[in-house]
């Protein structure tokens, strides 16, 4: 959990960049899910940018910093950006994982199947 003062400090950071950006419908709803999970990731923390995957070159808030994951017994602190897009809560945030330079990502194949 993050200290108080730090949790204090990423709410004027939110507030700075949620009044610059003004693209939300629903900016109070925003703040509170952004704050409850920085409050539980504390090496998150809020920006803004273009991510350019997305159609509107109008820049959108972004969590940026490390969540841990529980894999084989031990935990690995995977680094990932966070984008809120602009429909969100209605639309998910887009989550991408960051890979640092001696990061490598094997790729599991999981079966699932369908129920008819």
């Amino acid at each position: 959990m993050a200290s108080q003062g730090a949790l204090q400090q990423q709410t004027a950071i939110l507030d700075g960049h949620l009044y610059k950006l003004r693209c939300y419908k629903d900016p109070s709803r925003i703040k509170r899910d952004v704050l409850e999970c920085i409050s539980r990731y504390p090496s998150l923390e809020a920006n803004s940018g273009v991510l350019n995957s997305l159609p509107s070159p109008n820049p959108i808030l972004y969590l940026h910093g490390t969540v841990p994951i529980f894999f084989n017994r031990q935990t690995y602190n995977i680094p990932v950006a966070i984008w809120i897009v602009e429909s969100y809560p209605f639309s998910a945030p887009m989550v991408l994982v960051k890979p640092t330079a001696d990061m490598i990502i094997k790729v599991i194949y999981i079966p699932f199947s369908f129920s008819t």
